[in-house]
């Protein structure tokens, strides 16, 4: 549990990026969502988080994953220093909000809406 009133915590996952650029559609990438989960699901829940209705709460992602090929744009080459892509970037992400009195459309608007929130306190 929380023991004091943070004002903001920012946590950010680079984890499953890397795997879906090497790893997309194998079956180990739902094994590595499975484990992010489990890390979001602590850190809202196992904390208090989101017990208190006046924590407002957002998670996105910057973009989403799709097999190598057939992004819309494709933003990286076959190969990297590291070996040949797999996955590359989709224009679709994930957006979740939780007590949020902001739209949140954007990835800019998140820093509008804690723009916002800071400057109210």
């Amino acid at each position: 549990m929380l023991t004091q009133k943070l004002d903001v915590i920012i946590s950010c996952y680079t984890l499953l990026d890397r795997i879906q650029h090497f790893h997309c559609r194998e079956d180990c990438v739902p094994e590595w969502y499975r484990k992010l989960d489990s890390r979001l699901g602590g850190l809202l829940f196992d904390t208090g988080l989101l017990g208190d209705k006046d924590n407002e709460l957002i998670i996105i992602s910057d973009h989403g994953f799709c097999s190598f090929g057939e992004a819309i744009v494709q933003t990286l080459p076959l190969r990297s220093e590291w070996g040949e892509l797999k996955g590359d970037h989709h224009e679709e992400a994930l957006l979740i909000t939780a007590n949020l009195d902001y739209l949140i459309e954007r990835p800019q608007d998140v820093f509008f809406a804690l723009r916002m929130e800071l400057s109210n306190m």
